[in-house]
């Protein structure tokens, strides 16, 4: 190809490329529009919520201020999150509201946490209590990142978990005997990994998997004494107002916010933050 020819080819090719420069231009320009939208719809929230624990004004004007209190700075993330899902305006402002009366909630609920096994370090200051379901998802999903955090997470050394099996399943009484013999994480981990609904051979084998003789195992189920531990589990938890699974409580304090583990374990670290700053003054 000759200079002239590559002159015709350039010179030919020029409209097609600006051409091409405005319609990227254009969808750029599209592909922004719901990044403003979100953040005017953060704006709105912020400016609309009030925070009167520590503020007594907007979120907006508490993020503000030279130390605002970490009651604003957690419902921002929050509020963000949210705006992140598209959930919609009306619903952000009730979940806002939900998460701030559980951050700002004294009504404690009596539990008895003598029954089972806590994870955890035995001096850290905040305690969660899950009431599960052994064959729950959800709870496992919740269950298991926290008690993954309490182990080597953001949790560890500053809150300690305990999970009370409220289901009326064989599962949820073979938790309660592996708890008899020092298994019961275990015996949770191994469940965590399965998310059918259990037959006894199921359990079984899976006590096998985690050191727990068969045959030993067995005998356990068909003790009377964790069935009637269940039982009164369950019969605390509906005291309590639980009517599903995974339900929460921080400190003896109900849980209202959205069941997700990142969310749980923010409020455990602001329960944490709370105890902390409480012990310093």
């Amino acid at each position: 190809m000759n200079f002239v020819e590559y002159r015709m080819i350039k010179t030919s090719c020029r409209p097609v490329f600006f051409a091409v420069l405005i319609i990227l231009k254009m969808v750029n320009a599209s592909d922004n529009v719901p990044d403003r939208e979100k953040t005017s719809l953060l704006d709105s929230v912020i400016s609309q919520f009030t925070v009167k624990y520590c503020c007594q004004s907007s979120l907006e004007a508490c993020l503000k201020k030279k130390d605002s209190c970490t009651i604003a700075t957690r419902l921002y993330d929050f509020a963000n999150w949210l705006v992140q899902l598209d959930t919609g305006h009306i619903n952000i402002m009730k979940q806002l509201e939900k998460r701030y009366e559980g951050f700002t909630d004294t009504t404690h609920y009596s539990i008895d946490t003598s029954r089972l096994k806590w994870a955890g370090s035995p001096e850290a200051p905040v305690r969660v209590i899950v009431y599960v379901s052994s064959t729950c998802n959800l709870c496992k999903l919740v269950t298991g990142e926290i008690y993954d955090s309490v182990r080597v997470g953001k949790l560890s050394g500053k809150v300690k978990l305990m999970i009370i099996p409220f289901g009326s399943g064989i599962g949820d009484i073979a938790l309660y005997a592996a708890d008899s013999d020092g298994r019961l994480w275990e015996l949770f981990e191994a469940m965590r990994k399965n998310s059918t609904r259990y037959k006894e051979e199921d359990i079984l084998n899976m006590a096998r998997e985690v050191g727990i003789e068969k045959k030993k195992f067995k005998q356990l189920l068909n003790n009377p004494r964790f069935r009637n531990s269940q039982i009164s589990a369950r019969e605390e938890g509906t005291k309590n107002g639980v009517e599903v699974t995974p339900t929460i409580f921080i400190n003896e304090k109900r849980y209202r916010s959205y069941k997700d583990p990142q969310w749980i374990i923010d409020a455990a670290l602001f329960e944490f933050d709370k105890i902390k700053s409480a012990s310093q003054n």
